[in-house]
């Protein structure tokens, strides 16, 4: 009797070639199970319940520090290990919506978004990725400051781990000699800002602890010109990245990008690059990034956004929230350096891999076509040389 020896199955899963045609060392499909880098196919290890929690979603590791998080309906969370081997949960923000929460790291700082709000995590505690933007202040003219007589315009910034967007500017009129009287309701540290006399241009005036209630500006040295004039905290969205110094934000059909090492500022004006569609895919690589849409996928070309060049790329729409980027010696393969970072993602023609210089690598795709059977979402994740992508 002759033995049937079955595979080695090298190439791996293939269901587009017809049946009678199948490549040698190909499988047709492969229910709980895995092949190794041999082409054995391996059953998949079973399950055991870690934790009995409803509404989890958005699950994440950082690659930085090995921390995990994730969401419990509007709230975001961090999971850690608990009694017996099980996992805990523990609430950290609500973010105000029910929607899958995009997460990343940021200088030993993991930042999360969804639709409703963008934040961050330090040391286990949510703090706001930007100060909130102050109210126009409250001022009045005095008759004592020594400021020469005119037109002035104040604003306000709020100070603590970097400086708060501006607030509106407030004008008044001020007699000869006169000054400027503030008054707030106390909170953090302020940078009050003030216009030379009938000027626009807004310099530095005063910096003030959180502790005072009312500060008389007169004529004192002016400093240098503010810098957050004209900016916004970035709002919520789908996907969050962080690139040369920068955050990345996916929301809706648009990506915005912050002000150089302001992480959480935009320029409303000229801070967005926008697409005719939602975008489902954003990675950032050395030389760009990758930014997939439900029609396609390009490639901002360029090391700041002033300077991208937009190009056009074979990709097929990527699976919502199914990007990653790793080094690139986790794939394996003549795809760069082993410490370059390189792109991934999936398709409805198998994973994708976008090499540092804008490049597409579509590792199966005269092998696999996942069925449209409605899935739009997917979360992937690399594991000893190995993409695996969870589809719903």
């Amino acid at each position: 009797m002759t033995d049937i020896v079955l595979g080695p199955w090298t190439v791996g899963i293939d269901h587009v070639s017809s049946d009678t045609k199948l490549p040698a060392g190909a499988a047709r499909d492969a229910i709980n199970g895995l092949f190794n880098r041999d082409g054995e196919f391996l059953r998949r290890n079973g399950y055991g319940l870690m934790m009995a929690a409803s509404g989890v979603h958005s699950l994440w590791t950082s690659p930085e520090s090995g921390l995990s998080f994730c969401a419990q309906g509007s709230q975001v969370c961090s999971i850690t290990p608990g009694a017996g081997g099980s996992l805990a949960v523990t609430a950290l923000a609500d973010t105000g919506i029910v929607s899958p929460v995009s997460f990343c790291d940021l200088n030993g700082v993991v930042v999360y978004a969804n639709a409703g709000k963008i934040g961050a995590v330090l040391n286990g505690v949510a703090i706001p990725l930007a100060l909130p933007t102050p109210g126009a202040p409250q001022v009045v003219a005095t008759d004592n400051g020594g400021l020469s007589a005119g037109r002035y315009g104040v604003a306000v910034a709020l100070l603590g781990d970097g400086e708060s967007a501006l607030s509106e500017i407030t004008f008044l009129d001020v007699p000869e000699g006169g000054g400027i009287r503030f008054t707030f309701n106390g909170g953090s540290t302020r940078r009050l800002y003030r216009t030379a006399a009938n000027g626009d241009a807004l310099y530095l005036a005063a910096e003030i602890p959180g502790a005072l209630t009312t500060y008389l500006l007169g004529n004192g040295q002016l400093g240098r010109l503010t810098e957050t004039q004209n900016l916004e905290a970035l709002p919520g969205g789908q996907i969050v990245r962080t690139w040369r110094g920068r955050t990345l934000l996916a929301r809706g059909n648009v990506v915005l990008f912050s002000e150089p090492m302001r992480y959480g500022l935009f320029s409303p004006r000229e801070g967005f690059v926008q697409f005719a569609h939602r975008i489902t895919m954003m990675e950032p690589v050395e030389g760009g990034i990758f930014v997939g849409t439900t029609t396609g996928v390009v490639f901002l070309q360029g090391s700041k956004p002033s300077e991208f060049n937009v190009k056009a790329t074979s990709g097929q729409p990527p699976f919502e929230g199914s990007g990653i980027t790793a080094p690139a010696s986790a794939f394996g393969g003549d795809i760069g350096s082993s410490d370059t970072r390189v792109a991934a993602w999936l398709a409805p023609n198998g994973f994708v891999i976008g090499t540092a210089s804008g490049q597409l690598v579509e590792t199966q795709n005269t092998r696999i076509a996942i069925p449209d059977n409605g899935a739009t979402q997917a979360r992937t994740f690399v594991h000893e040389r190995r993409l695996t992508s969870i589809i719903q």
